[in-house]
């Protein structure tokens, strides 16, 4: 699949969730206002988390927003300079996890506002300057979790 294909894919991916379920808000929670089913994820040698939250989608729709974030300081980063991410598939090429704001055809992002979103269940690589690629799995809300594997980062259910 080409880079456009890729891209194009995820567009309509967009396009159809947003046909579903209305208008994809992707509310970020905030410590004023926390969201249940919101997730936590350490990210090895890094001072930011991946945050996985519900953003207004229902359990059902098998839909988590994430973003980065900073919890000794309580705040949700835009993903830092050469942070990337790939959805890992079995025998398929990975599928770049771009933002709903790249998606949506935005280039400036204001600060603490970026926001990601993927299915259940699925694993996700990170990649970062000078740093070996983390990889997580994101939770499956309906089904078993995935059994725990060495290297791959786990969510943990913050309540």
């Amino acid at each position: 699949m080409s880079a456009e294909e890729r891209i194009r894919f995820l567009q309509e991916t967009l396009t159809y969730v947003e046909s579903q379920m209305g208008n994809v808000r992707g509310t970020k929670p905030t410590p004023a206002n926390p969201q249940p089913g919101t997730y936590r994820v350490e990210i090895s040698n890094d001072i930011l988390s991946i945050r996985l939250f519900p953003g207004g989608m229902q359990p059902e729709d098998a839909v988590l927003f994430l973003d980065f974030y900073n919890f000794a300081s309580e705040t949700p980063i835009n993903a830092p300079a050469g942070y990337r991410m790939w959805i890992l598939q079995i025998n398929r090429a990975p599928i770049p996890l771009l933002s709903v704001e790249t998606i949506a055809g935005h280039t400036a992002v204001g600060a603490g506002l970026e926001k990601f979103m993927t299915r259940d269940g699925v694993r996700v690589r990170l990649r970062r300057p000078n740093q070996a690629d983390f990889v997580l799995d994101v939770p499956s809300r309906s089904g078993p979790p995935r059994p725990a594997e060495p290297g791959v980062g786990q969510a943990v259910l913050m309540e």
